[in-house]
């Protein structure tokens, strides 16, 4: 297991596991099992299976863990496999990000749950994204959708990018979700830097938001160079000399 959070901004529960499927079946249905009907009411849920193409695990591996989840959480389950970049992925995935959070189906469930009080399982299957809860302060609807098109428009270059804008406050308080596919070819460093370019252009800026996936410690390190200008390298974080079992740090 990568990731295990719950976001109440997002109105969101994600699980996020990698590589190693065996076993999988048994950890979800103890999950599943916990959150139960009660705790699924008025949440939705997002089950990223990091495969390394959207083919490696097959129908039936994913259909037993959409049948368990459709049992224990009462609520209608979404498929869907990812193998194409953030962009396009977009206007695919198996539930959209609206001004609700995650919630919006995007194409007929699984398996249908009615009635039912959560908005759904969304279980997607595909190469690593990372996922960013992002929040505009000092910016109204308009403008914040016009600070997200920056990095996630038609017109901003960024096909590894995707950007949702889910819900503003009073206080012109904004928050949004970026999904960023190939770190390599698209930095989270630098969307993050375009934003807050963009932010400052309207009299906004970035404040603090959430990661809602797994972050690579690469991208940490870059991240860290570009707010502060320090450099530092993978082993010179105390995580990566710990043994397995007691840190989950990914230097790559």
């Amino acid at each position: 297991m990568l990731v295990c959070t719950s976001d109440a901004d997002l109105n969101v529960f994600v699980l996020s596991f990698q590589t190693d499927f065996s076993g999988l079946n048994a950890a979800l249905s103890a999950v599943f099992e916990k959150v139960g009907a009660a705790g699924s009411s008025g949440r939705a849920f997002r089950l990223d299976l990091q495969t390394e193409t959207a083919s490696d695990l097959s129908d039936d591996a994913i259909r037993s863990i959409a049948v368990d989840a459709h049992g224990a959480l009462r609520a209608p389950v979404h498929v869907a496999r990812r193998s194409v970049p953030p962009a396009a992925w977009k206007d695919l995935r198996a539930m959209g990000w609206g001004p609700d959070g995650l919630g919006l189906p995007l194409n007929a469930a699984t398996l249908p749950y009615s009635p039912t009080d959560s908005p759904g399982v969304a279980i997607e299957i595909g190469a690593p994204t990372i996922v960013l809860k992002v929040q505009l302060a000092g910016a109204g609807g308009d403008e914040a959708q016009r600070i997200l098109d920056a990095v996630g428009g038609q017109e901003s270059g960024f096909s590894e990018v995707a950007a949702y804008l889910i819900s503003c406050q009073r206080q012109e308080r904004c928050f949004a979700v970026i999904e960023i596919g190939d770190v390599r070819r698209t930095p989270p460093a630098r969307v993050l830097q375009v934003l807050q370019t963009e932010a400052r252009r309207y009299g906004a800026s970035l404040a603090a938001g959430a990661v809602l996936s797994h972050l690579p410690l690469s991208v940490v390190l870059d991240t860290l160079w570009l707010k502060t200008g320090l450099t530092a390298q993978a082993g010179q974080v105390i995580e990566t000399h710990l043994k397995a079992g007691n840190a989950q740090v990914a230097a790559s």
